[in-house]
């Protein structure tokens, strides 16, 4: 299965410099996660969870919403709420994820594209 989804940028109280009581990190950390795992199961159209013997490579694409530098290990943790909801919705644990990552033009308000590559496993 390939497949492409895309996420919204991801909540400034999710950065890991965020200094924000927890209640807004616990409420941030829900909605990404319940934002990802939906758009996953709408492109999957539902499909059925993983099975063991599956390798699932992701590709995160960062379209940052202006020209100042980001530190892309910061982006990484700040969609960390992502990656967990992308698992939900695949049914695996994200431990199975191998991620690469990369940085696309600006775009007005920013998005993660994110790239599901999954195969099966030779024995």
């Amino acid at each position: 299965m390939n497949i492409i989804i895309e996420l919204p940028w991801p909540a400034k109280e999710l950065s890991p410099n965020a200094r924000v009581h927890w209640r807004i990190l616990a409420d941030a950390k829900k909605l990404a996660r319940y934002t990802a795992k939906m758009t996953t199961l709408e492109v999957i159209e539902g499909g059925s969870p993983m099975d063991k013997a599956t390798q699932v490579k992701l590709h995160w694409v960062f379209l940052p919403p202006t020209r100042r530098e980001y530190d892309d290990d910061n982006l990484e943790s700040s969609c960390k709420a992502y990656r967990d909801g992308i698992a939900d919705a695949l049914g695996i644990n994200d431990s199975k994820f191998k991620a690469t990552k990369g940085f696309g033009d600006v775009i007005k308000g920013g998005k993660v594209v994110v790239g599901i590559c999954t195969e099966r496993k030779t024995e």
